[in-house]
C-alpha cells in the first residue's frame, strides 16, 4: 500500500485534481469482482442485470469514473420477455468502490401504462402489434436500436417496451453502459396508452 501511495503522490504532482485509489475489475457472470488498483479522480461501480424469460445474469464493472453523466443513477427497461436493470455508484475516497452495491429489486406492480412490446436480435427493426402492461417506475415507452458487444463481436439489438422516464430525459444516457455498447443507433421515447382510458 505504501508503494501505491507513492504512485498517487507522484501522479498528483503532474496532474490537476484529486488522486484516489480505486478498484478496477469486470465480471460478466456475477455481481462481484476483485481486481487491480488504479489511481483516479473518482471511483465508479456499475451493475447491469439482464434477463431473458425466467433467467437473468448480473454484470459488474468497477473503474475510474470516466463518465460523470452516469453517476448515482438507476434505470430499467422491459420488452417482451427481456429485462435490463442498471444501477451506478460514484464515490471519492480511497478504495470506496471495493464493496459491491446491490441492484434494486424490480417493482412488478402495474402502473396503468401500456406500450408496444418486441425484441429482435441480429435485426435492425422491431415491428409489432403486441403490447405489454408496464410496471413500477417504467412509465414511458421506448424504441431502441444499437449494436452490443457479444463474445468478441458486435451484434444488432432492437426493441420496443417500457422504460423509466430518466432514460428519456437524459439524451446523453445510453441504454447500455458504454463498455458494452459497440454502436448507438436510435433511442426514442413516447407516451404509452392507459389501461384505464376506455373505462367510464
Amino acid at each position: 500500500m505504501r508503494f501505491l501511495g507513492l504512485i498517487c503522490t507522484f501522479a498528483a504532482s503532474i496532474t490537476i485534481g484529486n488522486c484516489l485509489l480505486c478498484t478496477e475489475c469486470y465480471n460478466n457472470t456475477t455481481p462481484n469482482c476483485e481486481g487491480s488498483i488504479a489511481t483516479c479522480a473518482s471511483c465508479l461501480t456499475i451493475i447491469t442485470e439482464e434477463g431473458h424469460g425466467n433467467g437473468s445474469v448480473s454484470m459488474i464493472e468497477k473503474s475510474c469514473n470516466l463518465y460523470p453523466e452516469v453517476c448515482n443513477i438507476s434505470y430499467s427497461v422491459t420488452a417482451d420477455n427481456f429485462h435490463l436493470g442498471f444501477v451506478s455508484s460514484c464515490c471519492d475516497t480511497d478504495l470506496c468502490n471495493h464493496d459491491t452495491i446491490v441492484a434494486p429489486t424490480k417493482n412488478t406492480t402495474e402502473n396503468g401504462v401500456v406500450c408496444p412490446s418486441c425484441v429482435l436480435q441480429n435485426g435492425t427493426e422491431c415491428v409489432t402489434n403486441q403490447t405489454m402492461r408496464c410496471v413500477g417506475d417504467e412509465t414511458r415507452c421506448i424504441s431502441f436500436s444499437g449494436k452490443l458487444f457479444d463474445q468478441g463481436s458486435c451484434k444488432n439489438l432492437t426493441l420496443q417496451g417500457c422504460v423509466t422516464e430518466n432514460v428519456c430525459k437524459a439524451k446523453h444516457l445510453p441504454l447500455y453502459p458504454k463498455t458494452q455498447l459497440c454502436e448507438f443507433q436510435n433511442l426514442m421515447c413516447s407516451e404509452g396508452s392507459s389501461t384505464t382510458s376506455n373505462k367510464c
